[in-house]
């Protein structure tokens, strides 16, 4: 591509999808750039570690070096709200389920616990809430319970529709401005393609 191009740098931008590590390294190797987003997972390490701190995530971008990689930091506080809201929405519709599992296996003695109880688990794992969500089983009331953890909820939230992307470009290549944008165009890219319609 370089010497078709006649292009002195390259830079790759791309989900976390595209991007895996495998690919990082291949692009790293060949003296290229990229530009990515790191997930959920990979920001509570960050948090963990103390490399960075929930207070830099705001509504515009920051940024944090750390091993030489620099994340760009951003939180939407409003798109967060919604994002809380759906939660809740989800936390209300399993113990929703789950009253009505009590009531059938009230109502049907030969009904099985144990299938009660793996229906909720798997509509808490459809959810994507099994972190901070669980069930405490009764066997001899034949009685489910939902279990919040409400420190893993609030850990959840903290994270809400914050955003971390990293890149290898130095500050003098981009600003985390540049960054930023870059990433966003190539999500709007993305978006656009879903949503073609070519009738």
């Amino acid at each position: 591509m370089k010497n078709d191009f006649d292009i002195e740098n390259v830079t790759f931008v791309g989900d976390k999808g595209m991007l895996r590590t495998e690919q990082l390294n291949e692009i790293t190797n060949m003296n290229w750039h990229y530009i990515t987003f790191a997930n959920k997972n990979q920001m509570k390490t960050l948090l963990k570690r103390g490399a960075t701190q929930m207070e830099i995530f705001k509504d515009k971008p920051m940024e944090k070096s750390i091993d030489g990689i620099r994340f760009i930091l951003l939180r939407n506080a409003v798109m967060a709200k919604g994002i809380q809201k759906n939660r809740q929405k989800k936390i209300h519709d399993i113990e929703t389920k789950i009253q009505q599992q009590n009531i059938y296996l009230y109502e049907h003695p030969k009904a099985k616990l144990s299938t009660a109880t793996k229906n909720i688990e798997k509509l808490i794992e459809r959810k994507k809430l099994r972190n901070c969500l669980g069930i405490n089983v009764d066997e001899d009331r034949r009685y489910l319970e939902l279990l919040i953890d409400k420190e893993a909820l609030k850990q959840e939230e903290q994270l809400d529709n914050c955003y971390v992307i990293k890149t290898d470009l130095q500050a003098t290549d981009a600003s985390k401005e540049i960054v930023h944008n870059r990433y966003r165009n190539f999500l709007l890219t993305e978006i656009a393609f879903r949503t073609f319609n070519p009738t």
